[in-house]
Parts: C-alpha cells; structure tokens; sequence
C-alpha cells in the first residue's frame, strides 16, 4: 500500500488507513487512465491524508478529495443535495444531539444554524461561515449539534 508510509504516525485507526489505500490506488488508477503525470502520486496522498485528518473515511469521498472535485462536477453535474459524510473522527465532547436543519442564516462572517432536535426544541449555533461552506449545510440536511461547555449556567425566573 503505497500510502502507508504517510500513515506511520499513528494518527490514523487501522480502518481508515485501510479507506485511505483504497482510495489512493483508485486515484492512482483514474490518474493513469487520464495519462496524468507519475509525479501527482504525492499530491494525491497528501490530499487523501489531510481529507482523513479532517473526520473523512468513506474510501469514495476520500477519492474525490484526492482528485480534487466530485465525480459530479468532473461530469458538468452539480448534485443538489449535500453529502452525507461518514465520520470516524474522535472528540471530547459527549452531548451530541441528532436533529434536522430548519435553517442557515449567513451574516457577513459568522452563520447562524437552526436545529430542530424533536419535542418542538431547537439549538441555534452560531459558525462561520466558511463552515457551513465546508460543511454544505442546508435546510432539511440531518446534522449533530455537538455541545462542549467549559461552564454551566443555571437560571430561575
């Protein structure tokens, strides 16, 4: 596996390594059918290895992060509706709650996300909005609000 070398560092499960080297040797192929050039080899793994830095390990979204767009933009078709990734990233934060995007509202950095979490609740986050770009997030897409507090308020009226 010839990415394995960009992998020693043990940042990596043996699960996604293994996504990553599937990815690569299919980039790799695409690559030589396309008659590209031997020295995008390192482009490509650098691209799959930061892809898999950011949570990626679905081996199809790691090959179309090596090859740098989506099979439908390489075919003049951009899908409407967002992908869903799966995650293998690991975090601290232990409340992560499953619910629906009602909306994203964009202000000149910062969004404001609006999750409907069920039982007629909803979380509001504020992100960037270089995020919600990144994150392709639109109204009816299934998200995770993902809550990590250094402290707790309580309140009485």
């Amino acid at each position: 596996m010839p990415i394995r070398p960009l992998t020693q560092s043990g940042a990596f499960e043996p699960e996604v390594i293994a996504a990553m080297s599937e990815a690569f040797e299919a980039a790799l192929k695409e690559l030589q059918d396309s008659g590209q050039p031997e020295g995008m080899r390192e482009v490509i793994a650098n691209r799959i290895v930061a892809a898999a830095r950011f949570g990626e390990c679905d081996p199809a979204r790691l090959l179309e992060a090596a090859l740098g767009k989506s099979r439908s933009e390489q075919n003049g078709f951009v899908a409407s509706a967002p992908h869903q990734v799966e995650t293998c990233m690991k975090i601290s934060a232990r409340n992560a709650i499953a619910g629906t995007v009602l909306d994203v509202t964009k202000g000149q950095t910062t969004a404001h996300v609006r999750l409907d979490i069920g039982g007629g609740q909803i979380i509001t986050a504020s992100i960037t909005n270089e995020a919600i770009d990144e994150l392709m997030l639109a109204k009816g897409q299934k998200a995770h609000a993902v809550i990590k507090a250094s402290d707790v308020m309580i309140a009485i009226a």
